[in-house]
């Protein structure tokens, strides 16, 4: 990734089903499990975490405690195995990108790069994968959730602020507070949530990528453009 080019303006995208169709956050450690421990093994350990999972859900819990949950499933592992398994889980995906990508915004991102835009994927998912996402892609930059590594292995945390909600529009005003950018009129913003909200807030050309009928709504009565997928 690019780390030191002067842009004309950025464009930020949220990365699980705004980029890609289904949830990265899920869908690797599913994947990262099997790699661990064993098609079985991983299977087991998946559905008692699931279960965890959906009483946590069951009883209000935000999307950023089920995201810092899942950090913690990461605890103790060690921080070059899952690069690896981050690597392969990406070349799998790439073998069948059109089953992966979202066609509408690959086409979005090649057009703002041809325009000099930065490309940042912004992200709650753990940087780990998402920046293997951005490196296949051509992404310039990436905001995504950090786990706390010591001695080489995963604590269990995630360093803050997290990247959800407000946090998406706070990690994007400080990433273009240090590039001395200050033309967030210019820029445009990509999300397929109510709590991309904020991050389509800030910008001069939000756009909202809609799959039902309650996004769109709230798209609409803010003017924002609205990009329609399956």
């Amino acid at each position: 990734m690019i780390k030191n080019k002067t842009f004309e303006y950025y464009c930020f995208f949220d990365v699980d089903e705004t980029v890609t169709q289904n949830k990265t956050l899920f869908d690797f450690y599913y994947f990262a499990l099997n790699k661990k421990y064993g098609r079985l093994i991983g299977q087991i350990i998946a559905f008692k975490q699931n279960i965890l999972l959906k009483l946590f859900s069951k009883f209000g819990a935000s999307r950023e405690t089920i995201n810092q949950l899942y950090c913690h499933f990461y605890k103790g592992w060690n921080e070059s195995d899952l690069a690896e398994i981050a690597s392969a889980w990406i070349e799998l995906k790439m073998k069948n990108p059109q089953h992966f990508f979202r066609p509408e915004i690959l086409n979005e991102i090649t057009k703002h790069k041809n325009r000099n835009a930065g490309i940042v994927f912004v992200s709650g998912s753990p940087e780990i994968l998402i920046e293997q996402i951005a490196r296949h892609l051509g992404a310039h930059h990436v905001i995504a959730t950090k786990l706390i590594v010591k001695d080489g292995h995963f604590t269990g945390n995630n360093a803050l602020p997290t990247v959800i909600g407000e946090g998406k529009a706070r990690r994007i005003k400080k990433f273009c507070a240090e590039k001395d950018f200050h033309c967030l009129n210019k820029c445009h913003a990509y999300g397929d949530h109510i709590s991309d909200a904020s991050m389509l807030s800030i910008v001069g050309h939000p756009s909202a990528i809609v799959k039902d009928k309650k996004f769109k709504c709230f798209a609409q009565a803010r003017k924002w453009r609205i990009i329609e997928v399956k």
